[in-house]
């Protein structure tokens, strides 16, 4: 009976170890994996002198939607914000009431930062993304203040679809030229700007920035690049040239 007894208080002890190892095991672990996925850290701040620099008297800009495109977070009360980030990311950020963003020389919004350290896969029809190298210690995103009006008008487009250089000789005669002096705030391009030419998509932003606007554009199935190993690569071209894919 002593040596049943003796079994049972050892078998007891053995639960009990076992039972703390899990315990320690189910706290420590998912640290563990969180400790072996990358951060990005960044900060979004009102650029009052416009040069897209984030200046010693610059303040951050707190309650700002950041997203990695799974993930959502705002930024703190200083404007700044942490993401994960996968080996290919983009991050971006979702315009607040009364700021704009910087453009760029076709009034392309700059609201984003791609990270894909070791670029698109090489020998793709269309060129995708150089190296961008090893993931910036803080990212900076500047935004403008603005005044805006509640009610405002936007111009919207679907499938353009151009395929030919000469199609956007059609597109800029019978269509652009209608736009011109439009009243919008800003032309959003529902997808297909081309068709299966992402080459195009540069004379393209020739011809869209002279509406003078901020030009938001959505990708298409048109707009993929299909000469690609598999459809993870489909939208290097429309990132390099527009950034995100989705959102």
């Amino acid at each position: 009976k002593s040596e049943v007894k003796d079994m049972k208080t050892r078998t007891m002890k053995h639960f009990k170890y076992a039972g703390l190892i899990a315990a320690f095991l189910f706290i420590l672990i998912p640290g563990f994996l969180q400790a072996g996925k990358k951060n990005a850290k960044g900060i979004v701040f009102e650029d009052v002198n416009a040069n897209g620099i984030y200046d010693r008297e610059e303040k951050g800009i707190p309650g700002v939607v950041v997203s990695n495109r799974s993930e959502v977070v705002q930024t703190d009360q200083n404007g700044r914000f942490q993401l994960p980030v996968e080996p290919e990311t983009i991050i971006f950020v979702t315009k607040p009431t009364g700021f704009r963003f910087p453009t760029d020389k076709n009034n392309l919004p700059q609201f984003y930062y791609i990270h894909q350290p070791a670029g698109s896969p090489p020998g793709l029809t269309y060129p995708g993304l150089a190296p961008t190298g090893k993931l910036p210690s803080c990212l900076y995103f500047p935004l403008i203040r603005a005044q805006e009006e509640e009610t405002f008008e936007v111009m919207v487009v679907a499938d353009p679809q151009v395929k030919t250089s000469g199609e956007i000789s059609l597109y800029r005669d019978d269509v652009v030229e209608r736009m011109l002096g439009t009243r919008a705030v800003f032309y959003l391009a529902l997808g297909d700007i081309v068709y299966d030419n992402p080459s195009l998509y540069d004379p393209m932003n020739r011809l869209m920035v002279q509406l003078g606007i901020p030009i938001h554009p959505v990708m298409g199935n048109h707009d993929m690049n299909y000469q690609v190993p598999d459809n993870k690569y489909e939208a290097e071209t429309f990132k390099r040239v527009y950034g995100p894919d989705y959102y």
